[in-house]
């Protein structure tokens, strides 16, 4: 984040930190501070990142291991339903397995059956109920639709190109035609975000 740079007028690069510094989420008291901090801003929770195989064995793991989060009070439910979100979940190798697993895990442990939404940055269009979930969360900005999307140097290219779109950044206009429907929930992160530097593989949601 240090690193990031402004790629247009008012672009606000970098991210410092301000009233946290740096943190490390591996640690409990930067959790904490951050619950602290969110609650007074009006933000009800975070969505924390799982990284892992796909194996049958992991995702009964899986499903054990968030049990003990599901069944926290302060979990984010929909409907009494405990909310889980998989990011990319056409990678799933069978994903109405998986779903089933989660829902059947929870049913057992006597929890409801937790509400899961496929999010759709990767697949955009895609109503994820077809792949056996309860519904598709639209996620901005959709930055696959852009060309040479995951570079990060500038060219006149990739600014023709995306003013052509009447895209000059995700504040000005989505970048998806996909609007929430039956089954699907819109979700946007913060716009300064775009063209950020951040590591491969990093993800911040609120």
């Amino acid at each position: 984040m240090v690193r990031g740079r402004p790629l247009f007028r008012g672009h606000y690069q970098p991210h410092l930190p301000s009233d946290l510094g740096f943190y490390d989420l591996r640690l409990h008291d930067a959790r904490l501070a951050q619950a602290q901090l969110a609650a007074v801003h009006g933000i009800e929770g975070f969505c924390y990142w799982h990284y892992q195989s796909y194996s049958p064995g992991d995702v009964l793991n899986h499903v054990r291991w968030l049990i003990g989060a599901f069944s926290d009070s302060r979990y984010i439910r929909v409907a009494n339903r405990p909310l889980f979100l998989v990011y990319r979940p056409r990678d799933l190798p069978d994903s109405k397995r998986t779903t089933d697993v989660f829902r059947i895990e929870c049913v057992r442990q006597g929890l409801p059956e937790p509400y899961l939404l496929g999010v759709d940055a990767h697949c955009p269009g895609v109503d994820c109920r077809t792949l056996g979930f309860d519904g598709t969360l639209v996620f901005e900005p959709q930055l696959g639709a852009l060309p040479e999307f995951r570079s990060d140097h500038a060219s006149f290219a990739k600014l023709r190109q995306n003013m052509g779109r009447g895209v000059l950044s995700c504040g000005s206009r989505s970048m998806t035609t996909q609007w929430p429907g039956p089954g699907i929930s819109p979700f946007t992160p913060a716009s300064s975000w775009v063209g950020t530097t951040l590591p491969v593989g990093a993800r911040t949601a609120l």
